[in-house]
């Protein structure tokens, strides 16, 4: 691979020991390229600047950008400003990278002028209580499609998808950028490279525990929903019926976990009337049982994934 250095961009928000795991993660794994991380601060932790601090002290390679705006879109986008890499890697700070992260991507002949993404494999690390979590790598079964499979985290991106394609994050979106991400690439035709090896660390905490800026906000989950649903719906009807059945379900899920049932389940039948999967017809019949019947079957079909 002719490229001489990666830009690791980490968003950050109030989440300091998270922060510390993803940047050893980052330090741990080995490669022979230059590492360049870049940490962009939307929160109000003395303790993320003593970490940083710490790092830079040690001798990393590391930057640190504090900023106002609690946007991750507007964090990624400054990331992205600041990056001096041929290739920019995304990485959350609740998450972290396999030790084998870069190797096994070093041998992919993929030239630093090309606009190309790598997209990893996912080892997911379900978090049932405080110290009982489950370890699972989940196979891709089929392509992975671009209006259902974010791509931001778990992918590497040469830097030109950015410079000469002109895309960004969309930073009207709290929710859902990373999906709008892969909508946008999809749309310039960027090509995608998958490798299926579980070299990226996703940590999925208990859906009821409200560990991150985005995840408690449910009003703003609507708004960006109905953002989203509005900008790209000619888009997915013309991925066909599956991609408009996922697209009403998001909708009517960004309902349901505000509680408005009628409205969630017009989308919901939407959905299982387009593609009768079993998620959108489990969740449109679990509109009919009320807030604790609708956020139990949450909590059931995140123990399933845990589980099977």
């Amino acid at each position: 691979m002719s490229v001489s250095k990666v830009s690791i961009i980490i968003p950050t928000h109030n989440r300091p020991n998270l922060l510390k795991r993803a940047i050893q993660s980052v330090i741990d794994a080995k490669t022979t390229l230059e590492k360049e991380i870049i940490v962009i601060d939307n929160g109000d932790s003395e303790e993320v600047f003593r970490i940083i601090s710490f790092f830079h002290t040690n001798g990393h390679n590391l930057f640190y950008h504090k900023i106002k705006q609690k946007s991750p879109s507007i964090a990624r986008n400054i990331g992205i400003e600041k990056s001096t890499g041929d290739f920019l890697v995304f990485l959350d700070d609740d998450d972290a990278l396999s030790p084998q992260f870069f190797q096994a991507i070093e041998n992919i002949e993929i030239s630093p002028s090309a606009h190309t993404i790598i997209l990893v494999g996912f080892c997911f690390f379900y978090r049932l209580t405080r110290n009982f979590i489950i370890r699972k790598h989940k196979p891709s079964r089929r392509k992975p499609m671009p209006w259902e499979r974010p791509i931001a985290v778990g992918s590497i991106f040469t830097k030109n998808v950015f410079s000469q394609q002109h895309i960004r994050f969309d930073e009207s979106l709290s929710h859902l950028e990373d999906l709008d991400l892969s909508i946008q690439c999809d749309i310039k035709k960027i090509k995608i490279i998958p490798i299926d090896r579980p070299l990226y660390y996703c940590y999925v905490d208990m859906p009821w525990r409200k560990t991150s800026l985005t995840r408690s906000d449910f009003k703003k989950l609507l708004d960006d929903t109905k953002y989203f649903y509005r900008k790209h719906y000619q888009y997915y009807v013309t991925q066909g019926p599956r991609a408009l059945a996922f697209l009403n379900y998001l909708m009517g899920m960004a309902y349901g976990k505000l509680n408005q049932y009628k409205k969630a389940r017009i989308y919901f039948s939407k959905a299982v009337r387009l593609n009768p999967e079993i998620r959108y017809v489990g969740s449109y019949l679990l509109t009919y049982l009320g807030p604790r019947g609708f956020h139990l079957g949450r909590y059931l079909y995140f123990l399933l994934n845990a589980l099977k």
